[in-house]
């Protein structure tokens, strides 16, 4: 991995105007295995982009995480033809997650810009002025989520919601 966070992340974490570019090998650009309920992890302007391998190319894995944990703001996540851009597991917690005029693009060999899974009805993720371009499926998630003002173009498929209680008017 580039960057990787591990267990137990008890302060806040600011990475703020960075540019993190992985091409070399199939690890991820990002990878984040625990945040403490006291910690949280923020992105602010960056560019992060993952140019090898078909592996997902940022991925947070935290189980029952306190809301406001994880947060990109004006941040783009360019896939340059790797498979998924951003992908959240096992996460419960309302308003855990939040994107505020991010863009997720190119992530085009089978890629979702942003992947959520989580099986949940918790609101757990806030998606706020996004684009997703370019991509195979701009926005997969299977739990519930606010999605406010993004805009979807010239992907494959825009929005897999399937079996998820989704407002896709909201």
């Amino acid at each position: 991995h580039t960057l990787e966070l591990q267990n137990g992340i008890t302060q806040q974490v600011i990475f703020e105007d960075l540019n993190i570019t992985h091409s070399s090998g199939s690890a991820r650009t990002i990878f984040v295995s625990s945040v403490d309920a006291s910690g949280s992890v923020k992105f602010i302007n960056c560019n992060i982009s993952h140019t090898s391998g078909t592996i997902s190319a940022y991925v947070l894995n935290q189980v029952n995480c306190h809301a406001g944990y994880w947060t990109a703001e004006r941040c783009i996540f360019d896939g340059n033809n790797t498979a998924d851009a951003v992908v959240f597991t096992n996460h419960t917690t309302a308003g855990s997650i939040r994107f505020d005029n991010c863009m997720f693009k190119n992530h085009t060999t089978g890629g979702h810009g942003l992947e959520l899974t989580s099986a949940t009805a918790n609101e757990v993720i806030e998606l706020n002025y996004c684009n997703f371009h370019n991509n195979d499926q701009g926005l997969d998630i299977d739990c519930a989520a606010i999605v406010r003002n993004c805009i979807f173009t010239n992907n494959v498929d825009d929005l897999d919601d399937t079996g998820v209680n989704f407002d896709e008017s909201d």
